[in-house]
């Protein structure tokens, strides 16, 4: 098995894509049938198929992309801001390409 890791500079966007108690790495586990891990500003998946590290890349893109529009313009308090991510992020999951 090989590590896929796709580092996350900005800490903020980091808790974001993982969200509350890792709840949207739960639902991106989930998605693609394997563990996603964390270590520092990483986040990684063990796999040798290409096509579904394509896919962990696509969905960690378009999550840091809602979190980088949502954190600039939203106008909902925090709380309603995460769960609309959640919202999202199972919406592309059962969408993603």
């Amino acid at each position: 098995m090989r590590e896929y890791t796709i580092i996350v500079p900005d800490n903020e966007v980091l808790s974001c894509l993982c969200g509350t108690n890792d709840s949207n790495l739960t639902l991106i586990e989930e998605s693609l049938g394997l563990p996603v891990y964390t270590r520092g500003n990483e986040i990684s998946i063990e796999s040798d198929d290409n096509e579904l590290c394509q896919k962990f890349q696509f969905i960690i893109d378009r999550v840091i992309d809602e979190v980088n529009i949502g954190g600039k313009n939203t106008t909902l308090n925090l709380e309603d801001w995460r769960l609309n991510m959640v919202e999202k992020i199972q919406r592309m999951l059962l969408f993603p390409f």
